[in-house]
């Protein structure tokens, strides 16, 4: 079986530490009256770039040695409304897709508390996710051959539209309010991202919200 890809030229996202070792549990809300999940997407991107935001949490994660200044942190367990959806679904069908698919059961409880079929869930997911998949293997693949170096730009695009797709399904079967929620209420919390502050820009996370078009 190919191993999937850690990353993609394009890719705004740096994950340098991301897992779902841990059950995933409900957060508290990251702004009062307003959960993380009915923030719009300009509201995410102008919290997610101000300059002050970044420097507080840059600051926070001080003790992390090692990641360049450049660098910004995004930690789902204490303010995951700076995630984008499309990010939280990607992460999630990478960390559960084969050969991780113990790792579904991760959310079994969460899918029953919205009232859906646990076997459904997935199918739908899988079938919503295959082209996505499919690419992040094809650039899995050039990146061994090319040791790293491989160039992406042609699939990148892609891969970007195939995402927003995957999203939009998951919206249409289970509901756009109701999916992210479990997104950020049961998807966000463990995951941990550095991100480039020079390519995450207003622009570059409106055009991946877009999927690339």
């Amino acid at each position: 079986m190919t191993p999937k890809l850690g990353t993609y030229a394009s890719v705004v996202v740096v994950a340098l530490c991301a897992t779902l070792a841990a059950q995933p549990k409900p957060q508290a809300q990251s702004a009062p009256g307003k959960p993380p999940w009915l923030w719009t997407t300009e509201e995410r991107i102008s919290k997610r770039v101000n300059p002050a935001e970044r420097s507080a949490r840059r600051a926070r994660d001080a003790q992390r040695r090692g990641i360049a200044g450049a660098f910004s942190p995004l930690d789902g367990g204490i303010e995951p409304e700076l995630f984008l959806p499309v990010e939280l679904v990607t992460r999630l069908v990478l960390d559960t897709d084969p050969p991780n698919e113990r790792m579904r059961e991760v959310y079994r409880a969460a899918i029953a508390r919205h009232g859906w079929k646990y076997e459904q869930f997935w199918g739908v997911l899988d079938s919503a996710a295959a082209p996505y998949t499919s690419l992040m293997q094809q650039s899995g693949v050039l990146q061994r051959q090319m040791r790293g170096r491989a160039d992406l730009r042609q699939l990148a695009p892609q891969a970007c539209a195939a995402a927003i797709d995957l999203l939009h399904q998951a919206y249409n079967t289970f509901g756009q309010q109701e999916f992210d929620e479990f997104l950020y209420r049961d998807v966000a919390p463990p995951v941990r991202t550095w991100v480039a502050d020079a390519a995450d820009t207003p622009d570059a996370l409106r055009n991946k919200d877009r999927g690339c078009r």
